[in-house]
């Protein structure tokens, strides 16, 4: 599992959400973009179950990051989530034709967390079926 979010908190309330949820064996975090396509440019980088982005990214990731992580064939099982304080019903639409999975946003607190990890996994799931 990788989670990229420029926000360190949001990156450790979400991964605690998972290893306490018992859903994730690995998780990599990153807080950029960049980053990010750095490790997937490696040859020998394991394959994600799912790749969880924030939607606002720092500047330097402007780039269309759901695109380009699903222009990587080795990526096309990959689940692909947003997860976003704010998405407004047109930008979940354009992200779904992009490529992504599932757009959620963020929990306020840990039940909530819970019900995004859930999601996530359920996405996950629905990816393998496929």
């Amino acid at each position: 599992m990788y989670l990229v979010d420029d926000d360190p908190d949001d990156l450790d309330m979400l991964s605690e959400a998972f290893e306490e949820s018992g859903y994730a064996s690995e998780i990599k975090c990153f807080t950029s973009g960049t980053d990010l396509l750095n490790l997937m440019a490696l040859k020998q980088t394991e394959i994600p179950d799912i790749i969880i982005l924030d939607h606002y990214l720092s500047i330097n990731d402007e780039a269309d990051m759901p695109g380009m992580i699903r222009n990587e064939k080795k990526y096309g099982n990959t689940t692909l989530a947003i997860y976003s304080s704010s998405l407004s019903a047109v930008r979940i639409e354009q992200l779904l034709k992009k490529g992504v999975d599932i757009c959620r946003q963020k929990g306020c607190n840990t039940d909530e967390l819970k019900v995004d990890v859930d999601a996530f996994c359920n996405a996950i799931k629905n990816k393998q079926k496929q």
